[in-house]
């Protein structure tokens, strides 16, 4: 059923309803000899009836209404278009499998959407930070042990993006510390490039050598806290090992039982031997 007639149908119903009910109702009053105070509840009667007809009647025709666009923006004919139909059957497997939901976390298991959610999420950063304004300062900390590429404005689209935002989000009066973290007392050129963006837009940024092993920690995957929000995001690779793309994005509270303790221990032993970079020298200091 069109939108159009589904609208009329509603009209022309509701036309009848009022007809029937005030025949009813004239009948009752002028054929017997109805005593007032039956009279006033007749029609409180009649008039409370025709609006419960309103109200089934509009969730009727909204339910007929929107069956019908959804019809409209799910058909595609697979049959006339197989290889068209198979390449929507695949995006549509993977994006039902990207979205994992628990009571108190949410998993994004898409390399794609795992980034752009990073990205929106600093996007309501930076919102919140402006509102609280600079005297209420949000405090980030984070780990990078991950791909060094993410920073690099040469080698990944999302670089420049991530440092913007950022940079958006300390000038509205946030603060950021992250560490990140090579193989090596010597950082490698990405490592490098990484800490001289992030010094750019005023991040405080240090380096730890995961070969010393001084933590407790496989570096099998990263995070990013703030404190003052209890939130907290975990970033994962789908291969083990350091320096992997990032495959995955954990959103939870960071006060999580599962996280909490494991968090605090990692980032004091982590800032505890972390150092900066000579940049110049290509060492660290």
């Amino acid at each position: 059923m069109s939108i159009r007639r589904s609208r009329a149908l509603y009209s022309t119903l509701i036309r009848i309803i009022i007809i029937l009910l005030g025949l009813i109702y004239g009948l009752l009053f002028h054929i017997h000899k109805v005593p007032e105070e039956l009279n006033a509840a007749i029609l409180v009667t009649l008039l409370l009836f025709m609006a419960e007809q309103f109200v089934e009647l509009g969730h009727k025709i909204s339910a007929l209404t929107f069956g019908h666009r959804e019809s409209e923006r799910r058909v595609f004919d697979s049959s006339r278009h197989p290889i068209l139909g198979m390449i929507k059957d695949l995006v549509q497997k993977e994006i039902d499998g990207s979205l994992t939901v628990d009571e108190d976390k949410f998993v994004v298991s898409n390399p794609y959407l795992a980034i752009k959610s990073y990205a929106d999420f600093w996007k309501l950063l930076i919102a919140e930070q402006e509102r609280l304004g600079s005297a209420h300062r949000l405090t980030v900390e984070a780990i990078h042990s991950c791909e060094m590429n993410i920073w690099n404005t040469g080698k990944n689209t999302w670089a420049e993006k991530l440092l913007e935002y950022q940079a958006d989000f300390c000038r509205a009066g946030g603060s950021i510390t992250r560490i990140l973290c090579g193989q090596g007392s010597d950082p490698g050129p990405d490592t490098i490039s990484a800490y001289t963006a992030m010094k750019a837009v005023e991040i405080n940024v240090k380096y730890y050598d995961i070969l010393r092993n001084l933590v407790t920690h496989d570096f099998e995957w990263d995070f990013l806290r703030v404190i003052e929000n209890d939130d907290l995001v975990i970033w994962s690779s789908f291969s083990r090992g350091q320096g992997k793309v990032i495959g995955r994005a954990t959103y939870c509270k960071l006060s999580h039982p599962e996280y909490k303790e494991v968090i605090d221990e990692i980032w004091k032993d982590i800032s505890k031997y972390s150092v900066k970079i000579d940049v110049e020298g290509a060492k660290t200091m």
